[in-house]
C-alpha cells in the first residue's frame, strides 16, 4: 500500500497532496484497524509466533559475526579516530556537547565567566540522564582517555563475541560503541543505523545460551555433576525427563530461548528493504540507471569502471537495477514466507468456521481500504499523457485490476491449501501446496540470494565499508533450527577432508545435536490468557486513541467549549496517544493480576493493597504541580520511586524475594493459586511437540505489550516522507517518539532516494598561512595522488568531505564552519602553535554523463572530464582569529608542548546556561488579564452623546 504511494513522485511542495494527507491518515487507520484484527482473531497464533521458545544457534551464530564486524566496522575510521572523537579534533569538548547532545547539557556548566563547570545540581544530572545520547566522550575526550574507551571497547565486544558473560559484555559494549557513535555525527551512513537497531535487538536475546565459553562452562559444569545429557547419551544431548537411573533428569546442551528478539530481527530487515525499495521513486531508477551512475561515482569504486559501464551501462546495469529495486521493494514477501512455514512445521490447526470467515472479511476490507487510499491521492500523482488515459478512467482501471488481483491472490492462496494443485513428472506425482510455494516463491533460496549477490557485487565494485559485510550478516538469524549447525559441519568436513583438524564428529560427518526436547517438564505449558473479548476492546480503544490524538474533536473542544484561544500553546493539539498507550496496560495488568491472584489466600486484601499502591503510582506519575520548587522535588521522589520499582522487578528473579512478594501479593505468579486453566497438550497435534512458552504470564503480558507497542512505532516510523501522508505521519510520529528515540530504534533507510546522486562532488581546501601564502591541501579526489587504483581499503574522509560541501542530503552548512575552525587549529598544532590566517572551503563538481551518451560516444577519463567541465564554487571562508574555537587552546598546547596563546585570544563558544537553568524554579508569572472591550457598545454610547456645550 504505502508503494502505491512512495513509487508515483510527488511536487515539492504539492499542496494539493497535502490538503489529501487528512484522508488518506483514517483511511490507514483503517488498515491499522483491519490488520491488528487478523491478528487477534488469530490470538493464539501470534501468542505461539512470538512467545514460545526456539533453538539458540541462529542466534548465537549471528552474535559472533555481528560484534566481529562490529569491531571491522569501527576500525575502518581507525584514522581519523582523532579527528572525530577527541577533542583535537572536528569539536573541542564543549562543542561536541552542544552540537551532539545540547538539550541534555541545559544543567550544565562549561565554567564561562563565572559559571561552574560541570552539572549544576542533581537535576541537571537527570536532564542528561533522560538520554537518548549518552557518551563518555562528551566528559573524557583526550586523545589518551578515547583510546582507553576504545581498548575497553575491544575488550568487552571481543567477549561478547567469544560468548564470556555474553549479556553483561553485550550491553556494555553497545554502549561504548554507541559512546563514539553520538559524539560526532560527521561520519555516519546507513551502516550505522544498522548496527545500532539490530544490537539493541541483540541484546534482548538470549544469544550466549550457543556458540559460548558461558555454555561451554555450563556443560563442563554439568558434566562434572553428571547431570549432561551428551550426543551418545541419554537423551542424546536434548535432555532427558527424571527416571530411576537420572532421579534430577539430565540437562540439554542448547537450551530454548525466547523466539521474539530474532523474529523482530527478521521483521525490521522486511521493513529495512521495503522502505529503501519504496522510496527510490525518482525517475534514475525507473529508468534502471542507478548502478550506472552509483558504480562511477569517484568517491566509492575500487576499480575504474568506465570503459565497462560503456559496454554493459545500458543493458546488463539496467537489469540489475530493476532486479534490486524490486527485491527490495517486494522483499517482505519473504518473511511472509518464513511466517507461513512456520506456521506448517508447527502443524498449527486450520482456521474453521466463524474465524475463517472473520479473516477472510478483515482481508478484503484491508484490501479494499488500500485501495481507496491509492484512488483517493491518484488525482496528485497522476498526470494524464498525450492520448492516453484521462485521470478518471485510469481510476476505474485500477480500482477494476486491483478487485481482479484480490481475487486471483485470494483464490491462488485457497487453491495452494486445498491440495488440488498436482504435476505428474516421470511417473511421480507432486503437491503444489502452501510449502511448495513458500520455499520456491517467497522462500530464502531465491530472495537472500539475491541479496548475497547484490551485496557481493557492492562489496568488490564499491568500497562502501562495512554496509555489505553487515547486511550479508543479517541473513544469518533468517536460518531455523539447527541449520546453523548443519552449515558449519558442511565446511568444517570440507576442511576436514584437506587436513584440517576438526572434531571427530564433524570428520565422521555426524548431524548436529539437537536443541532442547521440547517435551522436558521443566518446560512452561500454563494455559492463563487475556480474554479475547478484551483484545478486541483494546483494539477499539487504540483506535478511538489514534483519533482522539490526531482528530479535530480535541481542538474543538478547547477553543470552542472551554474558550481557549486558537493561538494558545496546545490549542489545536489532542490528547496525546501515550494516554490510551497507559489505560490499555493498566488494564491488561489489572485482568492478568486479578486471573493470577483470585482464589489465594488474602484475594481481597492483595486486591486492596495491589490497587492502592498502583493508584499512588499513577498519581505520583501523572499530578502536575504550578509550584516550581514542589515539582522539582516531586521529580527526585519520581525518580527514587521508579528505581525502587525497577529493583522489585529484578529482585523477582531470586527465588526467596519472589517467596516474600508474594506474600504480599506483589506477583503475577502466586505459588499457591488454584490451577483453573487446563495446561497448553505438550503434543500438538499428537506426535508433534508443541513449543514451551518462553515467559510465564507476567513476562507474557510484558513482552506481548512491548512487542505491539514497538510493531506499531516502527511501521509507522517508517510511512514514506510524502506529502498526501504528512499530517498523519506527523502525528503518528508525534506520539511514538519517544520510545523510538530512548530504545535508539530511530531509523531512516533511504539510500540513493529517491533518486542517486549524478555529480561527482569534491572539496577543496585552501589555507591561508600567516604570512599570506595560500596552501592548497590537496585533501580530495581532484588530486591524484588521492586516488589510488585499485582502491582496497575503506578512507570514510572521502564520504566526509562530500558532506561537507554539500554533495550528499543537505547542504554541509552545520559542519563547514566547524572543519573550517578545526583546520585553523591543526595547522597551529603542527605549525609550532602559529595561527593560520584564513581557510577557505571550495566545492568541486562534474556531471556525469549519462549511460546512453558513454555507450555511444565511449567511456570517459575521470581527471580529463573534471579539468574540461568542471565547476569551482567558494562555500565558506573562516577567520581563524576571530572564528569561534578557531583557535587552540592553552590546554591542548600545553599538551604538546607549546606556547600559550595571548591573553583574550581564544574565543569561546557561548554557552551560558546558569541563569536559563535557574529560571525554572522561578513562580510563573501571573497572565495579564485580557482586555475586553464592547466595540459596539463603543459605538452607540458615541452615536447617543449629547454634545458638549461650547
Amino acid at each position: 500500500m504505502l508503494a502505491a504511494l512512495a513509487f508515483a513522485g510527488d511536487r515539492i511542495p504539492n499542496q494539493d497532496a497535502i490538503a489529501l494527507s487528512p484522508t488518506v491518515g483514517w483511511l490507514l487507520l483503517g488498515c491499522a484497524v483491519f490488520a491488528y484484527l487478523i491478528f487477534a482473531i488469530q490470538g493464539e497464533r501470534w501468542r505461539r509466533f512470538w512467545l514460545t521458545s526456539e533453538d539458540p544457534r541462529p542466534i548465537a551464530l549471528f552474535r559472533i559475526v555481528f560484534a566481529f564486524l562490529c569491531i571491522c566496522n569501527i576500525n575502518d575510521l581507525w584514522e581519523y579516530f582523532d579527528f572525530l572523537f577527541t577533542d583535537e579534533g572536528l569539536f573541542l569538548t564543549d562543542a561536541a556537547r552542544t552540537q551532539s547532545a545540547g538539550g541534555q547539557f541545559k544543567g550544565f556548566g562549561e565554567g564561562q565567566t563565572g559559571e561552574p563547570f560541570g552539572f549544576f545540581d542533581v537535576s541537571g544530572v537527570l536532564e542528561f540522564l533522560k538520554g537518548p545520547k549518552y557518551s563518555l566522550l562528551y566528559f573524557f575526550d583526550t586523545p589518551r582517555a578515547m583510546w582507553a574507551q576504545m581498548f575497553a571497547f575491544y575488550f568487552v565486544t571481543v567477549a561478547f563475541m567469544l560468548g564470556w558473560k555474553t549479556r553483561v559484555m553485550g550491553v556494555l559494549s553497545f554502549l561504548l560503541m554507541n559512546s563514539f557513535f553520538v559524539r560526532n555525527y560527521l561520519f555516519w551512513e546507513g551502516t550505522e543505523l544498522v548496527y545500532r537497531v539490530f544490537f539493541g535487538y541483540l541484546l534482548l536475546a538470549r544469544s550466549g545460551h550457543a556458540y559460548s565459553i558461558d555454555n561451554w562452562l555450563r556443560c563442563r559444569r554439568l558434566r562434572k555433576q553428571g547431570l549432561l545429557s551428551e550426543r551418545d547419551g541419554p537423551g542424546g544431548g536434548a535432555g532427558l525427563v527424571p527416571s530411576a537411573e537420572h532421579p534430577r533428569g539430565l540437562a540439554a546442551v542448547y537450551r530454548l530461548i525466547p523466539a521474539w528478539p530474532r523474529w523482530l530481527m527478521v521483521c525490521n530487515l522486511g521493513v529495512l528493504y521495503c522502505f529503501t525499495g519504496t522510496v527510490k521513486n525518482g525517475h534514475v531508477w525507473a529508468a534502471g540507471d542507478t548502478l550506472y551512475y552509483a558504480l562511477n561515482m569517484d568517491h566509492f569504486y575500487r576499480f575504474y569502471p568506465q570503459e565497462v559501464s560503456s559496454v554493459i551501462g545500458t543493458n546488463l546495469f539496467r537489469l540489475a537495477t530493476w532486479v534490486t529495486h524490486w527485491w527490495e521493494a517486494f522483499f517482505p514477501m519473504m518473511v511472509f514466507g518464513l511466517v507461513t512455514r512456520w506456521g506448517l512445521r508447527e502443524r498449527l490447526a486450520p482456521l474453521q468456521g466463524g474465524r475463517l470467515w472473520a479473516v477472510r472479511a478483515c482481508w478484503l476490507g484491508l484490501g479494499l481500504l488500500v485501495m481507496a487510499v491509492v484512488l483517493v491521492v491518484y488525482p496528485v500523482h497522476y498526470v494524464p499523457p498525450k492520448g492516453g488515459l484521462s485521470l478518471v478512467k485510469m481510476q476505474r482501471v485500477f480500482a477494476a485490476s486491483w478487485l481482479v488481483g484480490m481475487g486471483v491472490v485470494g483464490g491462488f492462496w485457497w487453491l495452494l491449501g486445498s491440495g488440488r494443485l498436482r504435476v505428474r513428472l516421470r511417473g511421480r506425482s507432486y503437491v503444489l501446496d502452501r510449502e511448495w510455494f513458500c520455499r520456491w516463491f517467497l522462500g530464502r533460496r531465491v530472495w537472500l540470494t539475491l541479496g548475497l549477490i547484490f551485496h557481493g557485487q557492492l562489496l568488490v565494485l564499491m568500497n562502501i565499508g562495512m554496509f555489505a559485510p553487515i547486511m550479508m550478516s543479517t541473513y544469518l538469524f533468517c536460518l531455523q533450527g539447527d541449520e546453523p549447525g548443519r552449515v558449519l559441519r558442511f565446511f568444517g568436513g570440507g576442511l576436514a577432508r584437506i587436513g584440517v583438524p576438526m572434531p571427530a564428529t564433524v570428520r565422521r560427518g555426524e548431524p548436529p545435536l539437537p536443541a532442547e526436547d521440547r517435551r522436558l517438564p521443566h518446560h512452561l505449558r500454563d494455559g492463563r490468557k487475556l480474554p479475547p473479548r478484551l483484545i478486541y476492546g483494546f483494539i477499539a480503544l487504540a483506535a478511538f486513541g489514534a483519533f482522539m490524538h490526531g482528530g479535530p474533536l480535541v481542538p474543538w473542544f478547547k477553543q470552542s467549549v472551554l474558550g481557549w484561544e486558537a493561538t494558545a500553546a496546545g490549542a489545536s493539539t489532542g490528547l496525546h496517544f501515550g494516554w490510551f498507550a497507559l489505560a490499555i496496560g493498566v488494564i491488561a495488568v489489572a485482568v492478568s493480576y486479578v486471573q493470577a491472584q483470585r482464589g489465594t489466600p488474602g484475594f481481597a486484601r492483595k486486591l486492596a493493597l495491589v490497587a492502592a499502591l498502583a493508584g499512588a503510582y499513577l498519581w505520583l506519575m501523572g499530578v502536575r504541580f504550578i509550584d516550581p520548587q514542589t515539582a522539582e522535588t516531586v521529580k527526585l521522589i519520581r525518580v527514587a520511586v521508579n528505581l525502587g520499582l525497577a529493583a522489585v522487578l529484578i529482585l523477582q528473579q531470586v527465588p526467596w524475594v519472589h517467596r516474600r512478594l508474594a506474600v504480599l501479593g506483589l506477583t503475577f505468579n502466586p505459588p499457591d493459586r488454584p490451577q483453573r486453566e487446563a495446561d497448553v497438550p505438550v503434543d500438538d497435534p499428537p506426535g508433534h511437540p508443541r513449543a514451551p512458552w518462553a515467559y510465564r504470564p507476567g513476562g507474557r503480558l510484558l513482552v506481548g505489550f512491548i512487542i505491539v507497542y514497538h510493531v506499531t512505532a516502527i511501521a509507522l516510523w517508517e510511512m514514506p516522507d510524502k506529502d498526501s501522508l504528512s499530517s498523519f505521519r506527523g502525528k503518528s510520529r508525534e506520539a511514538f517518539s519517544t520510545w523510538v528515540f530512548a530504545t535508539q530504534m530511530d531509523q531512516q533507510w533511504g539510500m540513493f532516494a529517491p533518486n542517486p546522486p549524478r555529480h561527482n562532488v569534491f572539496m577543496r581546501i585552501v589555507l591561508t598561512d600567516e604570512k599570506g601564502e595560500a596552501w592548497d591541501m590537496r585533501t580530495d579526489l581532484y588530486a591524484p595522488e588521492r586516488m589510488p587504483i585499485p582502491w582496497i581499503w575503506n578512507d570514510r574522509m572521502r564520504k566526509m568531505n562530500r558532506r561537507v560541501i554539500g554533495g550528499e542530503a543537505g547542504k554541509g552548512d552545520v559542519y563547514q564552519k566547524w572543519y573550517g575552525r578545526y583546520l585553523c587549529r591543526e595547522w597551529a598544532r603542527t605549525h609550532r602553535g602559529v595561527m593560520p590566517e584564513k581557510v577557505e572551503l571550495f566545492k568541486v563538481s562534474y556531471k556525469m554523463p549519462p549511460p546512453d551518451v558513454v555507450a555511444k560516444q565511449g567511456w570517459y577519463v575521470p581527471h580529463k572530464l573534471l579539468y574540461d567541465t568542471g565547476r569551482e564554487e567558494r562555500q565558506h571562508v573562516e577567520k581563524c582569529a576571530t572564528a569561534v574555537h578557531g583557535q587552540l587552546p592553552d590546554s591542548i598546547r600545553a599538551r604538546h608542548g607549546l606556547p600559550p596563546l595571548p591573553e583574550g585570544a581564544f574565543v569561546p563558544l557561548p554557552n551560558l546556561r546558569k541563569k536559563a537553568w535557574d529560571r525554572r524554579l522561578e513562580p510563573p508569572k501571573p497572565k495579564p488579564e485580557p482586555r475586553t472591550e464592547t466595540k459596539t457598545g463603543a459605538k452607540l454610547e458615541a452615536k447617543t452623546a449629547v454634545p458638549a456645550k461650547p
